[in-house]
């Protein structure tokens, strides 16, 4: 029992393989070593997302949508992007910095918790884009019992919370007032002729 890592489609393998290609050598030398083996052993990923109506709605993670793959080194996160068509990916970003390694670390502080010892978790991630939101989502795929863990620059309306876990109930319940506050406001361009 223990964290598992989903296996990416070829697919999905082939568009990082040929994202990877066209990085420069010298900025990115320890991604360009990485083999077909390493990208199905090591950490590839399901990337969700969740708009604001989502949370909204009340119907919370089963709304959350499966937008990307991606794969974690000990410096870096490759995303390879679900194309229009079924089956189709594209290379689209990698990110480094001080997520990358709160992502790790938390990986490795829940890989010893008691309750992922007596579970099979898949690790993903769920982003909130309109709330800068960006957290570990541990599916339990036999009991349901998710975990949510915030990373990153948490959200103020996490932080507040006297929880570092979450589950999926009380992820979405804490940013609702913060998404009924966003979608409130209005941030369409403003007319020239409305300056006047």
């Amino acid at each position: 029992m223990a964290l598992k890592f989903s296996k990416m489609p070829n697919n999905a393998i082939k568009a990082l393989e040929r994202g990877l290609k066209i990085l420069p050598e010298k900025k990115h030398a320890r991604l360009l070593q990485l083999k077909k083996s390493d990208i199905h052993q090591n950490t590839p990923h399901k990337m969700y997302t969740l708009e604001l109506e989502d949370i909204l709605s009340g119907e919370g993670l089963s709304r959350a949508k499966h937008v990307s793959w991606r794969y974690i080194t000990e410096d870096s996160i490759v995303e390879v992007q679900r194309g229009e068509n079924e089956g189709e990916f594209e290379f689209t970003e990698i990110n480094q910095g001080m997520h990358v390694k709160d992502i790790l670390e938390k990986l490795k502080i829940m890989e010893k918790h008691s309750k992922i010892k007596k579970g099979d978790y898949e690790v993903s991630m769920i982003m909130v884009p309109a709330l800068y939101v960006m957290a570990l989502w541990l599916q339990d795929k036999e009991k349901k019992d998710d975990i949510i863990i915030p990373v990153g620059l948490v959200h103020p309306h996490l932080a507040k919370h006297p929880r570092t876990l979450f589950t999926p109930d009380e992820f979405i319940k804490t940013l609702k007032k913060a998404a009924e506050k966003r979608a409130a406001f209005d941030d369409s361009p403003v007319e020239e002729s409305d300056c006047k």
